[in-house]
């Protein structure tokens, strides 16, 4: 059954960047070509010491729905929390800086969120390989690939402000899954998972933190 689709809502995408310069106009494009087009787009410019800075200025001048902050490198939990604080959309949506979103990402997210303080979707790379799970891989696959990545979600903002929920920024890891516990404690309400990959990531770039997994927490 088709649901129905939160056409009014504004969803603030939060963007940290840094040291991307040859994958950001891709991420960029794919956020701003979304089917669902009331967004607000917060580039955090965290200091990066590439083209980053002038790309993100570039596509804040060609779209308005585009603000963009540069500031000293502090890495991306402050990145993010920066956005957080600026942020003015019903919902969130975090993205990192050189991956893509698919075309139909928000509009799909939507359709599932009304009524529900977490939506989630599946999200793929292009080095996928089939693993072999028992009770403890499948743990670890689950807390990596649905738990702990904040970039598969759409949260909701009241949720996010009211309770003060930040990502840790004295820690080396651990900072996404700490956040999203947090929030899923905040919120105590049900959750949908899309199994669709509407967002592509880009796994075993340099400096990248996707892939960072706690192994203490196994």
């Amino acid at each position: 059954m088709e649901k129905n689709l939160l056409e009014n809502e504004k969803v603030s995408v939060i963007i940290p960047v840094y040291k991307v310069e040859a994958y950001i106009r891709e991420c960029l494009d794919s956020v701003i070509h979304q089917t669902y087009e009331n967004l607000e787009i917060i580039l955090i410019d965290d200091g990066s010491p590439d083209q980053c800075g002038q790309i993100c200025d570039e596509y804040a001048g060609r779209d308005s729905r585009i603000q963009v902050i540069h500031k000293e490198n502090e890495g991306v939990s402050a990145a993010r929390n920066t956005g957080i604080d600026m942020a003015t959309g019903t919902y969130i949506i975090f993205a990192d800086s050189d991956d893509v979103l698919h075309e139909q990402m928000v509009e799909t997210y939507l359709r599932y969120v009304d009524g529900k303080q977490l939506v989630l979707c599946d999200h793929i790379s292009d080095m996928e390989k089939t693993k072999q799970v028992d009770r403890r891989s499948f743990m670890e696959l689950f807390i990596r690939d649905y738990v702990n990545p904040p970039y598969n979600k759409i949260y909701e903002t009241r949720i996010i402000k009211e309770h003060q929920i930040h990502f840790p920024e004295n820690k080396n890891l651990g900072e996404d899954l700490i956040f999203n516990l947090n929030y899923m404690q905040a919120s105590r309400q049900s959750y949908f998972i899309i199994h669709a990959p509407l967002y592509y990531y880009r796994p075993g770039r340099e400096g990248s933190l996707s892939n960072s997994v706690r192994r203490d927490l196994f």
